[in-house]
């Protein structure tokens, strides 16, 4: 839970003095709440756009060491997929990793010829 500060009444403060410092921390209270929630809620909209940017990313890159697999193996995309998958099980490690080092390799092995 978010603290809110608000200054309290001073010692001996007249009522009407304790009554605006009451009426100020009633709308300094409910906007302080309404403000950390929003800015809860955009930090947590800005994560979950991160995190669909990178899936699309990881998806693209799966795609393309796809293709590079299906074009050196001869394989079909659903096992040239396997193929990707078993290798990042043999490595403990993700399929997106997997693909990263496929297109990396293929990327410089291009760029070398």
């Amino acid at each position: 839970m978010h603290q809110l500060s608000m200054p309290l009444p001073p010692p001996g403060a007249r009522a009407n003095e304790v009554d605006l410092v009451a009426a100020e921390w009633r709308q300094y209270s409910q906007n302080g709440e309404d403000g950390v929630l929003a800015a809860v809620s955009l930090e947590e909209e800005s994560r979950e756009l991160e995190e669909a940017k990178r899936a699309i990313q990881e998806q693209k890159l799966i795609g393309r060491a796809k293709l590079v697999v299906m074009e050196q193996f001869g394989l079909s995309e659903n096992n040239a997929y396997r193929r990707l998958q078993k290798q990042a099980m043999s490595e403990n490690t993700t399929i997106a990793a997997i693909a990263a080092k496929i297109v990396n390799i293929t990327t410089k092995t291009t760029a070398q010829r």
